[in-house]
């Protein structure tokens, strides 16, 4: 049982050992590799005293086991074997990677700083991409928006990880921190041109739907919360977009909806009447089949331009 507990204990040690190895003995070629590098040798030039405290426990025991003559697998030995001289290899690198560090530090900051120069780079061709003008025209053709529109998304994701990645490495290293301004404005500015397409495209949906809702089944609290929804995104889309007709349209029906709605509550409040769903009748000059009438029958027929009347009927 010893003996193989103390096997465990080798092959742990020797992993170790010669993982730490690789890791000094690679020569890294992205920024994110030089930086971990080097990280790891700080760690690593502590660490080499406890693995070689560990591998000093082990010997003990395997000594004792040649003193008591405790039968030991072939194989256990040539492993035990290794490690030492494993060891005293990593010492070696260990050395030789301290006596570059200067020299890493260098080469790994100069590689940042490209990163961060290819990074500026992209970022101004996206921010005059941003600029076409049909990404402010809701009539252009949607699925060529939409499909450039990806593209963008790709690029924008792949930015944001190689800037996240060059601060990650700006704090590790107490570096000056360096600011993407352009980048957050274009991601920012793109996330709106999305919102403004996505509004437009959504609020149609949301309209048609309305058009078929019947009065009676109408959720009132949850379509005043649509409306206010859209007309807080409005809000957004002036403040942070261009002007544009696109925005003012949908502004536009924004506003005739929230105008439509304490008609709609009043209407609403109207058809659990039978008596004043009855003057309403009249006052419009036609039927309206209190079970049936949808939103669209009531444009049909004009009722939303008897908003102060219908007040009057409620009153």
């Amino acid at each position: 049982m010893l003996t193989q507990q103390t096997r465990k204990k080798v092959d742990v040690l020797l992993a170790k050992v010669v993982e730490a190895k690789s890791k000094l003995e690679n020569y890294p070629s992205t920024t994110e590799e030089m930086a971990e590098q080097l990280i790891f040798l700080d760690e690593i030039e502590d660490g080499i005293l406890e693995l070689q405290e560990q591998q000093d426990s082990v010997s003990k025991v395997y000594n004792l086991f040649n003193t008591y003559s405790v039968t030991i697998p072939p194989e256990d030995l040539v492993d035990f074997a290794k490690l030492q001289p494993t060891i005293y290899l990593l010492y070696d690198l260990i050395d030789d990677a301290v006596t570059e560090r200067d020299t890493s530090m260098e080469r790994f900051i100069s590689s940042l700083v490209t990163d961060q120069n290819k990074l500026q780079e992209e970022v101004t061709k996206m921010a005059c991409v941003l600029q076409n003008p049909d990404f402010l025209d809701t009539n252009a053709n949607s699925s060529r928006v939409r499909s450039i529109f990806e593209k963008i998304q790709i690029s924008v994701d792949e930015l944001q990880a190689l800037a996240l990645a060059c601060s990650s490495c700006e704090r590790k290293f107490k570096l000056e921190n360096t600011r993407f301004d352009l980048l957050e404005e274009s991601t920012a500015k793109f996330k709106l041109i999305l919102l403004l397409w996505d509004s437009v495209e959504e609020w149609d949906c949301l309209e048609n739907e309305w058009q078929q809702s019947l009065l009676k089944q109408l959720d009132l609290k949850q379509f005043s919360m649509q409306i206010s929804n859209y007309n807080q995104y409005v809000e957004q889309l002036e403040r942070g977009l261009p002007p544009n007709c696109s925005v003012v349209l949908l502004k536009d029906k924004v506003e005739r909806m929230k105008q439509k709605l304490p008609i709609i509550t009043n209407l609403c409040n109207l058809c659990m009447k039978p008596k004043l769903w009855a003057s309403l009748e009249s006052l419009v000059g036609t039927s309206l089949d209190v079970e049936e009438v949808t939103l669209g029958t009531l444009e049909e027929h004009d009722v939303f331009s008897y908003g102060m009347e219908i007040l009057q009927i409620l009153n």
